[in-house]
């Protein structure tokens, strides 16, 4: 729903809330598909989230704060590069990408219009993506019977959010139980550094735990291996999921940062996120800052990347 000074209206979304598929946003849509806007909704707006910003098509995009209001409009032009174009946004609740023409056709106005995501439509999809993303579809067919009871008979969000809350908790034994936690791994002994990563050496876990396998297992972790070392990856820091591991893991079992495991950021290199973070040169055929004078583990930042391997 749009409110301007003249008056209010209202359009059909499509809502995203999945950092992955918010990163994506419309890579490999074409113009044909889009129809309408794509609602990119950050739980965290005070973080930094980047977006692929390699379109088919221009777009019209709105910026919306924490308390609705459009603070900034812009078309994004279709570039002919092939190259990876990624903007990042902060201090931003929603990024609103629409089809052309749509910021003037409902009369958009920068620092005017609220806009507020009102149907029972929307909440639900919410809601019903994020059930997907986080436990799969064994259990969806009992979400959407639930959640479309209280919103089709009027009830509030906090109820149907109330719900919701309910029945993660009521399955949560059973999917922990249930699951089977895998890494992907490779045979290359060097690996890539992406955005913010949790790197921990293998040898302090079968040391202080056992067999990697019932390691990630009783955990709950996925992440990526060579068998050398463990990696988490995660596109926003500070990074809770992270932090959890850390607080709730790896320390309780007696591993010490950098003697058994560091969390290092992606030195930025090449430029290839240049609209919202500055690069430097000067880092190339370098050790990584965060990784220096470790006992485990040799990292170089090369033209390609930010690379790690186990000593």
């Amino acid at each position: 729903m749009f409110k301007n000074p003249d008056g209010i209206q209202g359009s059909t979304a499509h809502i995203i809330t999945s950092k992955i598929k918010q990163f994506e946003a419309l890579t490999n849509c074409k113009p044909e598909e889009f129809f309408y806007p794509s609602v990119l909704l950050f739980d965290q707006p005070w973080l930094l989230h980047l977006v692929n910003f390699n379109f088919e098509f221009p777009v019209d995009v709105i910026l919306v704060d924490d308390v609705g209001i459009a603070i900034n409009t812009f078309t994004e032009p279709f570039r002919k590069s092939s190259a990876s174009y990624i903007r990042g946004f902060s201090s931003v609740k929603m990024v609103i990408l629409c089809p052309k023409g749509f910021i003037m056709d409902y009369k958009i106005a920068k620092n005017e219009t609220i806009i507020e995501l009102t149907t029972h439509e929307i909440f639900y999809n919410y809601l019903v993506e994020e059930w997907k993303n986080e436990y799969g579809k064994m259990t969806i067919e009992r979400l959407e019977y639930t959640i479309k009871k209280y919103v089709g008979t009027g009830a509030s969000r906090k109820a149907a959010s109330m719900q919701y809350k309910l029945m993660k908790e009521e399955l949560a034994k059973k999917i922990k139980k249930n699951k089977v936690y895998t890494l992907n791994f490779q045979e290359e002994d060097e690996v890539k550094l992406f955005f913010v990563a949790l790197i921990i050496n293998v040898e302090s876990i079968n040391r202080v735990f056992g067999d990697l396998q019932d390691f990630v297992q009783e955990y709950q972790i996925e992440g990526n291996s060579n068998g050398k070392l463990l990696i988490i990856c995660d596109m926003t820091y500070p990074s809770d999921e992270i932090d959890k591991v850390i607080i709730n893991c790896l320390r309780p079992l007696g591993l010490k940062e950098r003697n058994d495991f560091v969390v290092a950021e992606e030195v930025i290199v090449n430029g290839r996120y240049e609209d919202c973070c500055e690069f430097d040169i000067s880092y190339w055929h370098k050790e990584h800052p965060q990784l220096r004078h470790l006992d485990w583990l040799e990292s170089i930042c090369l033209e390609d990347g930010n690379w790690i391997w186990h000593k």
